[in-house]
């Protein structure tokens, strides 16, 4: 009986753990929710996701997309080196081998997980969303053990199961939606408390990392343009992984099992600050609240008023024709727009239309130097209102940093400081994030990695011989 009161109460508790986490998920989704269905927003605006509407179909300037690429080639231009050191270069050659090992480890890690791609969603995400997020993972590769003498495995004497043992291990970094984090508010990121990250998973993927819990999970999630679909093949779990820094353990819930946790681990890479990523990179920094704030926003009434300056040009374009009436009594002008170079249309009254004065008479055109005119007014506010905008991006900051190889040398830095004015703090937030994540795995790397995985990946023993 002591027994199955104990365990009722422990399922009671599951519960509570799991319907808490749930709460605080919900809670965080609430507290950012006007930032999400902004940023959705604008990463609809930068795709041009209208121009599938051909029917309401209506010109505009895309200067968002224009910018961000722009932008995202200045901030974001090579690859980083890892570069690890002795804070103090004393006489110690054990602790410079270990530099160097790490060092290797991070350069073979970051060349063969593909850290450009990683970086490359990061600053998409710093300049549209307004917030980059990234995280990393230790990710060992395990093989049976076997009997030194008889080869065969080895098994645990209570499971029953082969004693596995690590032969591999990396550490990758993961770019992470936008739309997949979460965590809790905060006005500083040393005050968060958690970050979740989520993921969706199929039920093959459940069964596969969490077993019997993974089977009972119900799939909740499906894509928006297939929700009336009663097809299963779309459906998915949207499984979160909360870090929870207070406990140091990480939980992992979805609300397709509210009644328990899908997994619960004690902390599991040992980082001195436990989350398994940096702080997130800011495009726009606010020291009262860590809401972003999509880049757009500061420039979102000009960017309306460009594309309104862009339809009115694509309709008064379309009305600047050649046009004009003729004298029904001579059809044979009709023939004459049409006609090419030393072409000649035959007309059997000419007599009489000379004498009532000719084709002036008889032809007469419509203006259409009012349009021009207005034109020409229309064309240089959108360029002076592109240039408002290129002000608020710092893009005009680039663009007077252009020097060319005739100028002289003062002008040359002269332009360079310009160019350096706006985009060089923005290329050190990218920076600081790059090598935050070094540190990171850096650090896993130090703590999980054994001698042997070291020394294949960094092949460190074999240059010392």
């Amino acid at each position: 009986m002591a027994g199955e009161i104990e365990s009722k109460d422990q399922d009671t508790d599951e519960g509570k753990i799991t319907t808490s986490w749930l709460r605080e998920l919900s809670l965080s989704s609430a507290h950012e929710d006007k930032w999400r269905k902004r940023a959705k927003k604008v990463i609809d605006r930068y795709r041009d996701e209208a121009a599938d509407d051909e029917d309401n179909r209506k010109s505009r300037f895309n200067i968002l997309f224009s910018n961000t690429e722009v932008l995202r080639g200045v901030i974001y231009q090579k690859s980083p080196i890892p570069d690890v050191r002795r804070r103090f270069l004393d006489r110690d050659p054990v602790g410079r081998e270990a530099a160097q090992v790490l060092q290797r480890a991070l350069a073979y890690c970051a060349d063969s997980y593909d850290f450009d791609g990683v970086m490359a969603g990061i600053v998409e995400d710093y300049l549209l969303p307004g917030r980059g997020v990234a995280r990393v993972k230790y990710i060992p590769s395990y093989a049976p053990m076997q009997n030194e003498e008889s080869g065969e495995p080895l098994m645990d004497a209570e499971s029953g199961e082969p004693v596995q043992e690590v032969i591999y291990e990396t550490v990758e970094t993961e770019y992470v939606e936008w739309e997949m984090f979460r965590m809790s508010p905060a006005k500083r990121w040393s005050k968060v408390r958690w970050v979740a990250f989520g993921e969706l998973l199929t039920r093959d993927e459940l069964k596969a990392q969490f077993g019997k819990k993974g089977a009972k999970c119900t799939l909740d999630w499906k894509p928006k343009d297939k929700e009336e679909e009663n097809d299963d093949m779309f459906k998915r779990a949207l499984v979160w992984s909360i870090w929870d820094k207070t406990s140091k353990k990480v939980h992992v819930v979805c609300k397709g099992l509210p009644g328990e946790r899908l997994a619960v681990q004690d902390d599991p890479l040992n980082l001195e600050q436990f989350f398994p990523c940096p702080k997130p990179v800011y495009s726009i920094k606010n020291t009262n609240t860590m809401i972003p704030v999509p880049e757009y926003a500061q420039y979102q009434d000009q960017a309306l008023e460009l594309d309104n300056l862009t339809a009115r040009i694509d309709a008064l374009t379309d009305g600047l024709r050649r046009r004009g009436v003729y004298d029904a009594a001579y059809p044979e002008l009709a023939k004459l727009a049409s006609a090419g170079d030393d072409e000649f249309v035959p007309i059997e009254k000419f007599v009489n239309l000379a004498e009532k004065g000719g084709l002036a008479a008889a032809l007469y055109e419509s203006p259409i130097e009012g349009i021009a005119k207005v034109l020409v007014q229309l064309m240089d506010q959108r360029e002076a209102v592109k240039q408002i905008i290129y002000e608020v991006t710092g893009i005009a900051d680039i663009v007077r940093g252009v020097s060319n190889s005739s100028e002289t040398l003062g002008a040359q830095e002269l332009k360079a400081r310009y160019a350096n004015s706006r985009t060089g703090p923005r290329q050190k937030d990218i920076q600081i994030f790059a090598r935050d994540l070094f540190r990171l795995k850096a650090e896993i790397i130090s703590e999980k990695f054994s001698p042997q995985t070291l020394a294949i990946m960094t092949g460190f023993d074999r240059a010392q011989n």
